[in-house]
């Protein structure tokens, strides 16, 4: 607790022997070298003891404190060699195998390495500083002997960083971030070259963050990531260009590569989040920036004596927080009261990015957002520097070198698709335009598509900034691209091609661009380029000009992108449009193809995403064929009628290919070889890649014959390249789709939905469409309904939608004159078949449909449900356009037809739905569950269900008999289904589903009686009705007078019927008696035919007598 004292006592003591005549060798004995080794491992073991003990914490920090002060002052009076020896003797005795993850032994550690680097002369005890590296072999090492504090700090930086304690790498990362900004603060050290020193001091540190990277880069957290790039940031930023040159060269290409990926990743970090986040983002600095505690000035220790003590440089405190100050020692150390206002380095930035506040009543929304830009671009500019010195310094190894120039150039993409400044966005247009004249062997020439497809984008993406300035730079930067082109192969094809692509990409990103993308000024600057290069180079101003005319024609055509951008479904109308213009440019039409495929993507609408996939395979193939690039890797010759370039060999996968695959003449896209097929899609690989693509995007659908389909064409390219793995990991998938569809009967497949709207728009004109829609099984109709409306009030301008009921139709409806009506439908609809269906499978029945059928219920009165009797159905048919699965979620109907089924019509034709569907269950196998949960709707059925109660309404007299014999029939095959079924399902049934098969078989048993009782019952009805009605007219005719009253027969009839009824109860459940049943049958159907002829005993009152009765 009093160690402050004893080590007050021992400085006092050696300023006291001190003799500044002597050389500092000679001025202490060895013993008094001994003795001071002796304290601090002392001290050291101390600390080590106590750190066990939770209470002592704070003794242990209090004591390391003033050691790592006494030390420090060591420094100052004994030899420089023995004072670095005490402190690595402290240090490496706080770090002793065991103790090395606790945290305040590392704390601690980190505490003396903070003192030491407050020190007025520590950079001087570290220099000279080397001006060139030598080898890389033991770098470290050689730093640590030449620059003992820093490369002590390094050393013990790297094996902190290694540590599984994320706290402690945060602490030890933090040290070094507090070094540095006492060096960007310190008026001694503004000047450049002295900047250079300080960075070379600290050049391990690049590549020990290179042998880092990958360290604990999963459980890092942003605060950890930021202090790891900041301190790469800072020393790349200042770094001799020599020695940053020298180790460029000595490194290895795998190095270099991680280091550059470092560069990608510190613009991911330090991208610029926007004005509004910047705004809302207001974090608390103490939270997330943790700070090593070092005093002011500890308890007991004058200032005077204290040797390079300074105030923590990270822990900002107030005036009134500072109750004693020492003014000599603030004019001793200029570093105290600097002005911070006045430094731009990128860690000043960054500590009040993290300190905006803490000084709530002083924060200004527009200076932080200013601070956040100029924070952001110094980043990206240290970043541009640095690759820039790589680019420039190996030019021509990168021109050979396609990986490292690669690597290099992915810096330029993060330039590219991260938001810059306008000033860093023409400080990046010079650099690549200064550039373009060495790079042009990579971009003009074979495989460099993609590095000219994104400077072009870049370029054109600044083309249209409101900024002239910056407008001007990306004229200059075009003008340049097309100079290049033409002086390496003589004509700019890939710069015109390029250039449409970029142009295509920014319209497909409409998500992003919104309505304030309208091309207007990127107009100004394509006129600006064609009008300098038809100065320079007339020969090609019929060219540049068809080139500027395309591109303009282009981006006005398409500005009813953002117009419509509200609408999915007009979208895809629109990019299918574009792509059915674009024969004449392969490359733009799967451009366009694959926007379409992205849209339907985002919508959740695979189906469509994979019948475009498997659109541009057969286009990538065709074009490929004509060029006569097809199979060129094979030793083989294409004997496989899958190689064919007809696309109907696809109607397997898409039914409409024929309409939506077409090619120009084979001399025309020869005649442009070279310059069109340029994206890496037009390959065989890329042609694998979209069929790959099509089978995930099925499979998502359950379309999983469609993707067999797919493997058949992949198969044929591994036998020819005898790819042996590639063709087992097909067999075995196909192996797994035939399982899935020979196991799985539950598959959920689209449903269909018929949408028309009718009315007026905002300008009085009469609108009616009516499209085929396609959803997924999981879409709500609540969420469609809500969508549509939304979409049409904002397409006609209307302030209401009203929703149609479905029992009504557009023909019903009259729009007033005065009123802005808008009527919407939407129904749910089936795929209709003109032959039976029985026994087809599920799949086809989603399979290369066009027709539909909506069914809306009515009733004569008025309304849309009655009793069965009463319940007519209007069916309609709609053929649309073209069929599903489509490039389109949407179809529109061409044609449709509608008839209505009488009462009777419908009883019969739920009759037959119900038999069809068992057949087709029986003939596909189904499962025990959906066997039974049919079944039970069948037999296990409540009060006024059931095909049985269809009967008992319709098997009545007053329906024609024709009907009555054809829903008995129909019940007659229902019965043969089901105990078809029930036979079925008793032999795969597990334990658990045992009762209910009982259950089943019960019902189904009084299912039978019912139904026999029905039958017998009517054909009773019609016999005795039929020969009671003509012997009626014939006793009128006898009799004249006598009038015979129908009731009486009737009613004789009835009692018959009951008898023979009770009898068929009585023994309808007794096999015993069965024979006795039958014959009973027998009698009293004699009795019924004999009946009428007793009628000619009539009383004068015309009562019937019974005679047999």
């Amino acid at each position: 607790k009093f160690s402050w004292f004893l080590l007050e006592i021992l400085i006092k003591i050696l300023l006291l022997t001190f003799d500044s005549q002597k050389p500092r060798k000679e001025i202490f004995s060895e013993e008094l070298y001994a003795w001071a080794e002796t304290l601090v491992l002392a001290f050291a073991d101390m600390l080590r003891m106590f750190s066990l003990m939770e209470q002592s914490q704070d003794i242990c920090k209090f004591s390391n404190l003033h050691i790592g002060h006494y030390m420090s002052d060591l420094i100052s009076l004994l030899d420089r060699g023995r004072a670095f020896k005490i402190i690595y003797m402290y240090l490496d005795a706080l770090q002793v195998s065991g103790d090395s993850n606790r945290e305040i032994l590392v704390e601690s550690r980190y505490i003396v390495f903070k003192i030491l680097n407050e020190r007025p002369d520590y950079l001087a005890l570290n220099v000279p500083v080397m001006k060139h590296i030598g080898t890389l072999e033991d770098l470290q090492k050689r730093f640590w002997v030449d620059h003992f504090l820093v490369g002590l700090k390094i050393h013990h930086l790297s094996i902190t960083l290694d540590s599984n304690n994320p706290q402690m790498r945060i602490l030890a990362l933090k040290c070094v971030l507090d070094a540095f900004w006492l060096y960007d603060h310190d008026p001694r050290y503004q000047e450049p070259e002295c900047k250079e020193h300080i960075a070379a001091l600290y050049f391990p540190l690049i590549p020990m963050t290179i042998d880092t990277y990958g360290n604990h880069r999963l459980s890092m957290d942003v605060i950890e990531r930021e202090y790891r790039l900041l301190i790469f940031l800072n020393t790349i930023k200042s770094i001799p260009k020599s020695m940053f040159q020298d180790w460029i060269i000595q490194e290895k290409d795998e190095r270099i590569s991680i280091f550059l990926d470092i560069l990608s990743e510190c613009l991911d970090a330090f991208k610029y989040i926007g004005e509004e986040n910047v705004r809302e983002k207001r974090v608390p600095f103490t939270d997330i920036f943790p700070v090593l505690a070092v005093d002011e000035t500890p308890i007991g220790m004058s200032s005077s004596n204290s040797v390079g003590k300074l105030p923590s440089a990270t822990k900002p405190k107030s005036q009134k927080s500072k109750k004693k100050v020492d003014v000599n020692r603030q004019q001793k150390h200029p570093r105290r009261g600097i002005n911070r206002a006045a430094t731009t380095s990128i860690l000043k930035q960054y500590y009040n990015k993290l300190n905006r506040s803490q000084e709530s009543e002083k924060y200004d929304p527009e200076i932080e957002v200013m601070k956040e830009k100029n924070f952001c671009s110094e980043i990206s500019r240290i970043v541009l520097d640095s690759v820039l010195i790589y680019l420039d310094k190996f030019k021509k190894i990168l021109q050979d070198n396609m990986y490292l120039f690669s690597r290099a150039f992915k810096v330029f993409d993060k330039f590219f698709n991260t938001p810059q400044s306008m000033s860093f966005q023409q400080n990046l247009l010079r650099a690549v335009y200064v550039r373009l004249s060495y790079w042009r062997w990579v971009l003009f020439q074979e495989g460099g598509e993609y590095y000219c497809g994104q400077i072009c984008y870049y370029i054109l993406m600044c083309g249209n900034s409101i900024d002239p300035e910056t407008r001007k730079q990306a004229t200059v930067c075009f003008i340049g691209l097309v100079f290049n082109n033409l002086k390496t192969v003589s004509n700019f094809t890939r710069t015109k091609i390029q250039s449409k692509v970029a142009i295509t990409k920014l319209i497909s990103e409409i998500d992003s661009i919104g309505d304030e993308f309208n091309f207007l000024s990127l107009e100004k600057t394509l006129s600006s380029a064609h009008d300098h290069l038809n100065a320079q180079i007339p020969a090609i101003s019929t060219e540049m000009s068809n080139l500027h005319n395309s591109l303009v024609s282009t981006m006005n055509e398409h500005k009813k992108l953002s117009k419509f951008s509200y609408d999915p479904d007009i979208l895809s109308d629109v990019y299918y449009e574009i792509y059915s213009n674009m024969v004449d440019s392969p490359d733009l039409r799967i451009t366009w193809l694959e926007n379409l495929a992205s849209h339907h993507k985002k919508s959740g609408y695979f189906l469509e995403c994979a019948q475009i996939k498997i659109i541009c395979a057969a286009l990538v193939k065709g074009y490929l064929l004509m060029l006569g690039e097809w199979g060129n890797e094979w030793n083989s010759g294409i004997t496989s009628p899958f190689h064919s370039s007809d696309p109907t060999i696809y109607r397997s996968m898409v039914p409409h290919i024929g309409d939506e695959v077409f090619f120009p003449s084979k001399e025309s896209i020869v005649s442009m070889k070279g310059e069109i097929c340029q994206a890496s899609l037009f390959s065989e690989a890329g042609y694998i890649q979209l069929l790959n693509e099509a089978i995930d995007m099925f499979n998502r659908e359950s379309f999983f014959e469609s993707s067999m389909a797919c493997y058949r064409f992949l198969i044929p390219i591994y036998q020819e390249r005898e790819d042996f793995a590639q063709q087992s990991k097909c067999y075995e998938k196909m192996r797994e789709l035939c399982d899935f569809i020979r196991g799985s009967n539950q598959r959920s497949f689209s449903q269909y939905y018929r949408v028309g709207y009718y009315g007026k728009n905002s300008e009085g004109e009469i609108v009616q469409e009516e499209y085929i829609y396609r959803e997924s099984e999981f879409t709500r109709l609540g969420d469609m309904l809500e969508g549509l409306e939304k979409q049409l009030k904002q397409m006609f301008g209307v302030s209401e939608i009203i929703r149609l009921p479905n029992k009504s139709s557009f023909d019903d409806v009259e729009l007033d004159d005065s009123k802005n009506e808008f009527y919407l439908q939407v129904v749910s609809v089936t795929p209709y078949f003109v032959n039976d269906t029985v026994g087809m499978a599920e799949y086809k029945k989603h399979f290369d449909i066009n027709l539909f059928l909506m069914k809306q219920p009515f009733t004569k009165d008025g309304g849309s449900i009655g009793n069965l009797e009463d319940q007519y159905i209007r069916r309609t048919i709609f053929h649309g356009e073209k069929s599903f699965p489509n490039i389109k979620h949407r179809v529109k109907i061409k044609t449709k037809n509608s008839h209505i089924l009488s009462p009777i019509e419908n009883a019969m034709n739920i009759l037959q739905e119900k038999v069809d569907t068992l057949k087709s269950m029986i003939i596909n196998n189904a499962s025990v569950n959906q066997f039974q949960m049919v079944m039970q709707g069948v037999i296990l059925t409540k009060i006024h269900a059931g095909p049985l109660y269809v009967a008992e309404v319709f098997c009545k007299e007053e329906f024609p008999s024709v009907a009555r014999s054809k829903i008995l029939e129909l019940l007659k095959k229902l019965e043969k289904l089901i105990q078809k079924s029930l036979n079925y399902t008793e032999s795969l049934i597990s334990q658990n589903q045992i009762p209910f098969q009982q259950a089943l078989n019960d019902g189904f048993s009084e299912w039978k009686v019912k139904l026999e009782d029905l039958i017998l019952s009517n054909d009773l009805i019609e016999n005795a009705v039929e020969m009671g009605k003509n012997d009626t007219v014939r006793v009128r005719k006898r009799l004249g007078s006598i009038v015979l009253h129908d009731e009486d027969i009737e009613g004789s009839k009835l009692g018959l019927l009951e008898k023979m009824n009770s009898v068929e109860h009585l023994f309808s459940n007794t096999t015993k008696f069965r024979k006795r049943r039958n014959k009973r049958k027998k009698t009293l159907t004699a009795r019924s035919r004999n009946f009428t002829k007793n009628l000619h005993r009539i009383d004068s009152d015309g009562v019937v007598r019974k005679k047999n009765e």
